[in-house]
């Protein structure tokens, strides 16, 4: 939600899903800085994805030594960057099927937006567990950003951690 919020293209629902609906077709634009580019794309260089990296780093930040996650043998940044972009994807996923919506903060523990319920076809109630961060939800995903991201060399994971810099708070 920081990203819409701090984008005034992304003011109404409506732009935001029409956002969410074009970052998500054909082959996931959202992790691309330019997807059009078929030689060179910026896997995770994409302005969404590293202002969500850079709120992990900003949370991280004296508490572990970010120095620690540029080591290229470490997995430290690959789990980190594998978890942005899925939870990079299931925000998306949310506005797009109109399930993430703005909501009162007083009404809602000081949070400006909320999730909805579906239906729960095991219990037949009302509940966030098919909307949920989980593995069960987003495993599969997960791996598949992680045995890309693997793949990344070393200079490129550098480039994502200076330039998610330029976002921390």
């Amino acid at each position: 939600d920081g990203f819409f919020t701090s984008t005034p293209d992304y003011e109404t629902q409506e732009a935001r899903e029409e956002y969410a609906e074009y970052q998500l077709q054909d082959y996931c634009c959202f992790i691309y800085e330019d997807p059009d580019n078929k030689d060179q794309p910026g896997a995770f260089l994409s302005e969404y994805i590293l202002r969500i990296f850079a709120a992990h780093l900003t949370a991280v930040t004296g508490r572990v030594r970010v120095d620690s996650l540029v080591e290229f043998d470490k997995p430290g940044y690959q789990t980190a960057l594998a978890l942005t972009a899925v939870a990079a994807e299931r925000a998306l996923v949310l506005v797009k099927d109109r399930l993430l919506i703005d909501s009162n903060p007083a009404d809602n523990g000081g949070k400006s937006h909320k999730i909805i319920q579906t239906l729960n076809k095991v219990t037949n109630k009302m509940s966030n567990t098919g909307t949920a961060f989980s593995s069960g939800n987003w495993e599969t995903d997960t791996l598949a950003y992680m045995d890309s991201i693997k793949t990344l060399p070393h200079e490129r994971i550098q480039e994502i951690l200076e330039r998610s810099e330029n976002y921390m708070k």
